[in-house]
This record gives C-alpha cells, sequence and structure tokens, in this order.
C-alpha cells in the first residue's frame, strides 16, 4: 500500500482539491486489486467517482477549459466501465477478480497523469489570470 506521501510523489498534479479527491479514489483501486470487488463496494466507489468527475467538469465550465469535450468524454467512459462491471456482478458473478479490473484502474491513473495534470496546470494560470483581474 502506497502512503501518501508516495502517492503525491507519483500522481499528485498540484491541486489540492483534485489530489485529495484522487488519493480517496486511489485508496478503493488498492483495496479492489488485493481483493476484488463485490457490487456493494463498486457502488460505493461509483458514487465516490460521479462526485469527482462532476467536480471537474464543474471546474472546466467555469473557467471554459479547452479540451473540456475530450476530458469529458474520458469521464464517460469511465463511467460505462464501470457499469459493465456492475452488471457482470449483477448476472451472478459474486467477485471481480483482480486480475479483470487492474488494467482498467491503470487506464485510470494514466487519466490523472494526463488529462487531469493538464486540466490543474490551466486551472493555477487561469486562477493567476482571473485573481489579477479582481
Amino acid at each position: 500500500s502506497m502512503s501518501r506521501q508516495e502517492f503525491q510523489a507519483k500522481w499528485g498534479i498540484g491541486n489540492q482539491e483534485m489530489d485529495d479527491q484522487h488519493w480517496e479514489l486511489r485508496q478503493y483501486l488498492e483495496q479492489f486489486e488485493r481483493d476484488g470487488i463485490t457490487i456493494e463496494q463498486l457502488k460505493a466507489f461509483q458514487t465516490v467517482l460521479e462526485n469527482h468527475c462532476k467536480h471537474e467538469e464543474e471546474l472546466m465550465e467555469q473557467t471554459g477549459f479547452p479540451k473540456q469535450e475530450e476530458h469529458t468524454a474520458q469521464h464517460r467512459g469511465s463511467g460505462k466501465t464501470l457499469l459493465e462491471m456492475i452488471l457482470t456482478l449483477k448476472s451472478g458473478e459474486r467477485r471481480l477478480d483482480p486480475s479483470v479490473v487492474i488494467p482498467t484502474f491503470q487506464s485510470w491513473m494514466e487519466h490523472v497523469e494526463t488529462m487531469d495534470r493538464e486540466l490543474a496546470e490551466w486551472l493555477s494560470s487561469h486562477q493567476a489570470m482571473f485573481n489579477k483581474h479582481k
């Protein structure tokens, strides 16, 4: 399991609020990678993930982020993948094996490293501009 400091060094993107949310999501992913996932756990995670995506999308909307459409499309893709996992569990699987979900989680962390990092940089430069005009 990764400490908060290690997480920050590897995946921190310099936006405190987004970093905190990513850390929370990462806690779920680590548990899933270790133990697999039951439907209850997945639904709890779905709520956290949806709130996180909504938060980012509101920030993009407020600041006119140029890549909003592409970024939001990736969020929708994640939501769809999550729903597919839930449906698989509903169809009788009791638990999804870690091997099934790890590739998905890796792609989500790539999203953090690329898309979210870009958004964080945009937000910090945008906030600086915004504060100058106050």
